[in-house]
């Protein structure tokens, strides 16, 4: 049901027309899979969020796109170290999110994401079919940190 575009090169992101070109690439792409029942989803990192002539990569990668043929799989880590808040940047694009991606960079809990605010902008906007937990570096061995997290996750 979901098709994920995971990255893209940031050093073709540099200007607007750039940014613009990509966007109406994804809608084409996302306009074929939706005839197929899919629905086409970018994950941002932070280069997304970095400033292109006065708005982001990212706003006009999406701005490029309806939202029927193009949604967001948010990273809220990496919303985080863009420079952006995750709970406001859930409440501005929450007509484009349907997957959430949750991650700390290490356990969550345990990194720089504030996930009470993060679960308040999603239950304030809802429309959420997903939430993946990723975790990037571990400080212990992967079940364990998958354990932790989940354990965590549970008790907000």
């Amino acid at each position: 049901k979901n098709v994920i575009v995971p990255w893209f090169n940031k050093a073709l992101l540099a200007t607007p027309a750039a940014c613009a070109a990509f966007g109406e690439e994804l809608a084409a792409l996302g306009r074929r899979l939706a005839a197929h029942g899919l629905q086409l989803h970018y994950h941002n990192h932070d280069f997304e969020l970095a400033q292109v002539e006065g708005r982001t990569a990212f706003e006009r990668i999406l701005d490029a796109a309806a939202p029927a043929h193009l949604l967001c799989e948010a990273d809220v880590y990496w919303v985080k170290v863009g420079g952006d808040d995750p709970a406001s940047f859930l409440r501005r694009q929450g007509r484009r999110i349907r997957l959430v991606h949750l991650k700390d960079e290490k356990e969550l809990g345990t990194g720089p994401v504030d996930f009470p605010a993060v679960f308040a902008a999603m239950d304030s906007v809802g429309g959420y079919e997903w939430q993946v937990i990723e975790i990037e570096k571990y400080n212990h061995d992967p079940l364990e940190s998958a354990r932790l997290s989940l354990e965590t996750l549970r008790s907000w």
